[in-house]
C-alpha cells in the first residue's frame, strides 16, 4: 500500500520511517522537497498531486490548525482534487472547536476525515509506540486502524468531531503538571 503524507517535520519524517519499516511505500508532500528525497521517498510538488499517487490513505503531520486548512485549500489543495473513497488522517494537535469544521469541510468536498493527534516523541513514532486517539467515524477508524497500530501502542476510537482533541489536550495538561520542576 502507498500511503500519502503531508509534512516532514521530526514527527513527519519518523512516521514516514515507521511505514517505510514497516514495507509500506509512501509518498510525502512538504514544502521543501530535499529531506524526503534524501531519505529515498518519493515526492510531489502539490497536495492535490499526492492524491493522484498515493493510496485511499493520506496521513497529515502538521504544525497547527492554519497548515492544515492551507494544505486543504487552493487550487493544488487537497481539497482540489477527487476525495472520493479517500481517507484524510490528522495527525496535527488541534483546539477541540477547531475539529468539527475540519471534519465538515472535508465532508463538503467529498472526502473522510480522522483526527487523530497523537502524544510521544520523535524516537517513540520512529518505534511504533506513540499514543493516539482517533475522533470521527468509527468505520473510518476501523478502516485506518492497521496502519495506525504501526504508529502507535495506544490507538483508540474516541468518538465524534472534538473529542480526540479534547482528550489529547487534557492529556498535555496532566503531562505538564506531572514535570518535576525542582
Amino acid at each position: 500500500m502507498t500511503i500519502g503524507l503531508i509534512g516532514f517535520g521530526n514527527l513527519g519524517a519518523a512516521v514516514a520511517a515507521r511505514l517505510r519499516q514497516q514495507e509500506h511505500a509512501v509518498t510525502v508532500y512538504n514544502r521543501t522537497i530535499s529531506r524526503p528525497l534524501s531519505q529515498g521517498h518519493e515526492t510531489v510538488n502539490t497536495p492535490a498531486e499526492l492524491l493522484q499517487r498515493s493510496s485511499s490513505l493520506i496521513l497529515l503531520a502538521l504544525a497547527d490548525t492554519a497548515t492544515v486548512n492551507a494544505v486543504l485549500g487552493g487550487k493544488d489543495g487537497l481539497l482540489a482534487g477527487d476525495l472520493e473513497d479517500r481517507l484524510i488522517v490528522d495527525l496535527t494537535s488541534h483546539q477541540p472547536e477547531d475539529a468539527p469544521a475540519l471534519h465538515a469541510r472535508v465532508a463538503r468536498a467529498g472526502g473522510r476525515y480522522l483526527e487523530a493527534p497523537v502524544a510521544g516523541t520523535v524516537a517513540q513514532a520512529a518505534r511504533g509506540e506513540l499514543e493516539l486517539w482517533a475522533s470521527g467515524q468509527l468505520a473510518d477508524f476501523e478502516a485506518a486502524r492497521p496502519v495506525l497500530a504501526l504508529l502507535a501502542t495506544l490507538c483508540t476510537h474516541a468518538g465524534g468531531p472534538g473529542a480526540a482533541s479534547r482528550i489529547k489536550v487534557n492529556h498535555d495538561r496532566v503531562m505538564a503538571g506531572s514535570v518535576d520542576p525542582g
